[in-house]
């Protein structure tokens, strides 16, 4: 037995707008560029008809709402709760993993549940990373800017009952020029949040083709490295291998996409069977072994500053951690910067700010030292 929704709060909460966009979305035709045209799909006696609300401002405009979900239901073969989750979605990417722990229905222990939701927020913030620095296979230890914005952002959904499903909410901004109602799916120039998502979807989906490769057809390692430039980075792949880690089922993500810019032709789930975990970790530590050992990246504060004029380049020492480094072991390393860099460390030493900088790591005796150092950025507080 379907549920049927009488709850007009909830109904009240959908906006006509988004209605619309969900029924052009999933293949409905509107009778006549009049918002209060009817929608149909199908054929003869097949077809189905609705009427949608014009404005959120009609007298019966929750009746309305009711209606047209009831419609869409019937159609597509789903309950009405599964369609109104959708609608309120509508400014949402959102991705489902799936997982399956012994014990009650819908649970899992408490420490996998927290390593994969952990997990899950790095899978996000690899990809972002990978989208901002496409030449890079190592990312500073803490996100900054826009990628840290949207790790913050980014929300825990529900968890469903069945198999252990958690969600991850990713909010995207809206569309804001009504001409861009009628494009249905990718526009040019898409915001941050839904460029990160897609990357997340195009690594995922290329890791996991990339696993059963090596699964199926005895590939080696270049089936990994052959897709870097999908997003497929170590940390990635560590952040997989980890949700896969003891569930029986092993990890099966899909996502759905914000209404109000519909994406077409990615919605099948990317799967990683139970025994991909030890083939992931083996790809993250190749990988890793491809990134040059002199090359790093190093977070932390500036604690030494020597120039000898007032201006041009200077000495610079940084206490922090190198990227990727699992013991977190604090080092001291030394470098010159040029003058206008060199004035930006001041400032952040002054106001005890985080810096990172990339470079290439040397050993003078018992100093550490920075050749080459670039990407120098400060991370206000």
């Amino acid at each position: 037995m379907r549920v049927r929704i009488s709850d007009l709060d909830a109904l009240g909460r959908v906006q006509a707008r988004t209605l619309r966009i969900y029924l052009a979305a999933h293949g409905w035709r509107r009778t006549s560029e009049d918002l209060r045209s009817t929608w149909t799909i199908g054929e003869g006696a097949q077809e189905f008809e609705v009427l949608p609300p014009s404005t959120d401002h009609v007298p019966d405009f929750t009746n309305r709402i009711a209606e047209t979900i009831r419609s869409i239901s019937a159609v597509e073969g789903r309950s009405e709760l599964e369609v109104l989750r959708d609608l309120f979605q509508s400014r949402y990417d959102v991705q489902r993993h799936r997982l399956d722990y012994d014990g009650p229905s819908g649970t899992a222990p408490l420490a996998d549940a927290g390593a994969a939701l952990k997990s899950a927020q790095g899978a996000l913030i690899a990809a972002a990373s990978s989208l901002s620095f496409p030449e890079r296979q190592i990312f500073p230890p803490r996100a900054s800017g826009e990628i840290a914005d949207l790790g913050h952002r980014a929300l825990a959904g529900p968890i469903s009952e069945g198999s252990f499903v958690f969600t991850v909410w990713v909010p995207v901004p809206p569309r804001l020029v009504p001409e861009e109602d009628l494009v249905l799916f990718e526009i040019e120039d898409e915001p941050f949040e839904r460029a990160a998502t897609l990357r997340l979807h195009q690594a995922m989906t290329s890791l996991s083709q990339a696993v059963r490769q090596v699964e199926d057809d005895h590939a080696g390692i270049e089936a990994f490295t052959d897709r870097l430039s999908d997003g497929v980075t170590a940390v990635l792949c560590e952040a997989v291998a980890t949700m896969v880690n003891e569930s029986r089922i092993g990890l099966e993500t899909s996502f759905s996409w914000a209404l109000d810019r519909p994406v077409a032709d990615r919605n099948q789930p990317v799967v990683f069977g139970r025994g991909s975990q030890e083939v992931l970790q083996e790809a993250a530590r190749h990988i890793r072994s491809l990134i040059p050992e002199e090359e790093i990246v190093l977070a932390g504060n500036v604690v030494r500053l020597h120039r000898d004029a007032r201006d041009g380049t200077g000495e610079v020492t940084i206490a922090g951690v190198f990227a990727g480094d699992p013991d977190e072991r604090l080092r001291r390393v030394t470098m010159t910067l040029p003058g206008a860099v060199y004035d930006e460390a001041i400032r952040a030493h002054d106001e005890f700010d985080l810096v990172e900088v990339v470079g290439e790591l040397y050993r003078r005796g018992n100093r550490l030292y920075l050749r080459n150092p670039r990407d120098f950025l400060r991370i206000e507080r």
